[in-house]
């Protein structure tokens, strides 16, 4: 189950500690789950600064986003369980939703082969 990041807290530990994947315009940062949470939760932060363009630009590329994860979950039970934190760089403009696609998909295999 996809749950959503809120608490400033978990955004700053994650921004300490966690693993940093850079793919394009796209920066992910995963910290796998402490032992005293559900194993099986996977929460996801985005931050999408305003340098990346209006609120509505803005709005469209976090719900591309999110239809990109959960077709990863989906179809992928792999799926590294943990908090993840999804930056978007300005360059995101002009970049086509497969293009986006291809960066995320990138950053979790990444993320998958150095967890093993």
């Amino acid at each position: 189950m996809i749950k959503s990041l809120v608490r400033r807290s978990d955004f700053v530990v994650l921004q300490k500690k966690g693993q940093r994947i850079k793919k394009g315009s796209i920066h992910l940062q995963f910290l796998s789950s402490p032992p005293n949470e559900e194993k099986n939760s996977i929460r996801i932060g985005y931050a999408i600064s305003r340098n990346v363009g209006s609120a509505v630009f803005r709005n469209k590329i976090r719900r591309q986003l999110r239809e990109i994860i959960n077709g990863i979950y989906k179809s992928n039970k792999d799926f590294p369980k943990g908090s993840y934190l999804i930056r978007v760089l300005p360059g995101i403009k002009g970049k086509s939703f497969l293009e986006i696609d291809t960066f995320v998909k990138e950053a979790i295999e990444e993320l998958k082969d150095n967890e093993n």
